[in-house]
């Protein structure tokens, strides 16, 4: 009875002693195949783009870290149409109200509309009605939208063409779209997470239009490449998964082992001492 308890003993314990073998080449194919991952281009490229900004944009990591891909996307084409180059035309156009309403912007469309069908020869009176008319549908502020109106030139002078309307209606939508973002994002960033207004923001000085600067386009592009390549390794290694639970067996199987290798020299010691006593 004693000699077939060792034997069952010794069995169970080869039995435990492969399986523990099995889970420890698993886990080191699973540690080898994610040192290959941080190693491949992907991680290289994560992990150089990462150190670089952040020593260059630290306030910018630490802001967009919790920010996902689409939320990065989306903020990132918000700014791309708010970035203007130095020597833009958009700068002629000055004297715009610091709030753009809709009313305005409708009825410098119209104005646009009304520029465009002189210049195809439709007749002046025509063109005329359809403007009072489309103004006539606007909300409430038509004085104010005429007087903001008024208050706008381009290149110094009252705008009349069908380019210079088009030009005022481009900057007013860019002022509008600016002051969303500002009020929306860029503000709360600046105020709570230590964003620079100089390395985010640039204001012409004639025309006071403000404007998202190119270097911050440029420098969220790279955030957006490391969150992409970091989507991607996540989910290379998420494939990997199950080491923490073959880790919990491991150490379980451990344990198993410990204590019947215990039993074993207790079951063997008693075998013995049965055969020594035995006449």
């Amino acid at each position: 009875k004693q000699k077939r308890k060792c034997d069952n003993i010794t069995q169970t314990l080869y039995t435990l002693e492969q399986k523990l073998k099995d889970i420890n080449a698993n886990i080191a194919t699973n540690s080898s195949n994610k040192r290959a991952a941080m190693q491949s281009a992907c991680g290289q490229q994560l992990a150089v783009t990462s150190l670089s900004l952040l020593e260059k944009v630290p306030w910018l990591v630490q802001s967009t870290s919790s920010w996902t891909v689409d939320e990065t996307i989306t903020i990132l084409k918000r700014m791309k149409e708010l970035v203007v180059d130095k020597n833009d035309v958009l700068f002629q156009v000055k004297g715009c109200p610091k709030i753009v309403s809709s009313e305005l912007i409708d009825s410098v469309s119209s104005r646009a509309e009304s520029a465009m069908s002189y210049m195809h020869k439709v007749s002046r009176n025509i063109a005329t009605l359809s403007l009072i008319e489309n103004t006539t549908e606007l909300s409430y502020s038509c004085a104010k939208v005429e007087q903001e109106i008024s208050a706008i030139t381009v290149r110094g002078r009252a705008p009349d063409s069908y380019t210079d309307w088009l030009l005022v209606l481009q900057a007013l939508r860019h002022d509008k779209n600016m002051a969303a973002i500002c009020n929306d994002t860029l503000n709360c960033y600046i105020a709570d997470k230590g964003w620079p207004m100089d390395q985010i923001l640039g204001i012409d000085g004639g025309s006071k239009r403000k404007f998202v600067l190119k270097s911050l386009v440029s420098t969220i592009q790279e955030v957006l490449v490391c969150k992409k390549n970091a989507c991607i390794l996540r989910k290379g290694i998420q494939k990997l998964d199950g080491v923490d639970m073959q880790d919990k067996d491991r150490k379980k199987i451990t344990k198993q082992i410990e204590k019947l290798t215990k039993d074993l020299v207790e079951a063997q010691a008693i075998y013995k001492l049965s055969q020594n006593s035995t006449p």
